[in-house]
Parts: structure tokens; C-alpha cells; sequence
């Protein structure tokens, strides 16, 4: 498989997977915030009224939720980033989600969106968020030290910037170059 597909193929997945976060989080802080975390039967479910409306405009949402994930730099590579940088993006990734259904609730009334709701929301997704993501950065640095996911590597430039570049990239393995 080519490089660049398999990169591809990674980043899609990764954004399909942010979107359902999204969704289970959601649902999980309407559960917590109404009071009633299970249904009492099948049949309650399939009696729920769905409005056309509000499927177009959760979809809508998630579709706002991918742009912020890509703008805040969710898909790009953090391979010599600090991990503080990722916390970061995901921390104003999360607090821009949540402000949009805080400013969304007065036009559309949304009736759901009280402040618990928000609150519960915002916190399950910034937790669930950098669980993964610290979990996945353990997992590649894992492989990488053992010779799996590796880049190539060449540092053009002189003087000491360069040198201690180069010094950290050959002591720290697990950058994978």
C-alpha cells in the first residue's frame, strides 16, 4: 500500500472516529443530565419522536465538530511536538464544540442544552479525548522504538540549532526517524 494512501486511509479514520466521540459523548451527557440512564424497554425507544429537523441539524453539528477538529490541528503530525501542544488542541477543540450548542440553544431552543448538560458534555469530551489521543501517542512511541513506523529524515542547516535537532532526534527513538 502506498505511503501516502495508507496516510490518508489514517486520517479519515481518525476523523470518523472523533465524530462518533462526539456522538457518544453527547448521548452519554443527555443520559447523565436528564436523570434517567437507562430506558425502561425497547418499545420506549421505538416510540420516540425523531423531527426530520433535528437530524439535519445534529448532522450539521458533527460537520461543524470535524472543521474545528482539522482547524484546531487534530490531523496533523505531532511527532516532535510536546505533548502539551496536543492538550492544547484538544482543550479549545472541546470548549469550541460545547460554546456552540451554549450559543445555539436560545435560536434553535434546544431545550436540552442546560448548563449541567454542557458541563457534563464538555468535561466527557475533553477527558475521552485526551485519553485516546495519550494513548495512541504511548502506542506509536511503543512501535517506534521497535523499528515499526519509522521516517526518514534529513536535517538541512548548521550551527547549534541544528546540531541539538539532530542530537535529540538520534537519542529519542521514539520519534521514529
Amino acid at each position: 500500500m502506498l505511503p501516502n494512501y495508507r496516510r490518508i486511509l489514517l486520517q479519515r479514520a481518525a476523523r470518523l472516529f472523533d465524530v462518533a466521540a462526539v456522538t457518544l459523548t453527547f448521548l452519554a451527557a443527555l443520559a447523565i443530565s436528564s436523570g434517567s440512564l437507562t430506558w425502561s424497554s425497547l418499545e420506549n425507544v421505538l416510540i420516540l419522536r425523531i423531527k426530520v429537523i433535528n437530524i439535519f441539524l445534529f448532522t450539521g453539528y458533527l460537520a461543524l465538530c470535524s472543521t474545528i477538529f482539522f482547524r484546531c490541528g487534530f490531523y496533523v503530525s505531532h511527532r516532535l511536538s510536546y505533548w502539551t501542544r496536543q492538550v492544547r488542541e484538544i482543550f479549545t477543540a472541546t470548549t469550541l464544540i460545547a460554546a456552540t450548542i451554549l450559543l445555539l440553544r436560545w435560536p434553535f431552543q434546544l431545550e436540552f442544552a442546560t448548563n449541567e448538560f454542557l458541563l457534563f458534555y464538555w468535561l466527557q469530551l475533553l477527558i475521552g479525548l485526551l485519553l485516546v489521543r495519550m494513548i495512541g501517542r504511548q502506542l506509536l512511541s511503543y512501535f517506534r522504538t521497535r523499528g515499526k513506523n519509522l521516517r526518514s529524515l534529513v536535517i538541512v542547516g548548521e550551527g547549534l540549532e541544528a546540531g541539538a535537532l539532530a542530537n535529540r532526534i538520534e537519542t529519542e527513538l521514539s520519534l521514529g526517524y
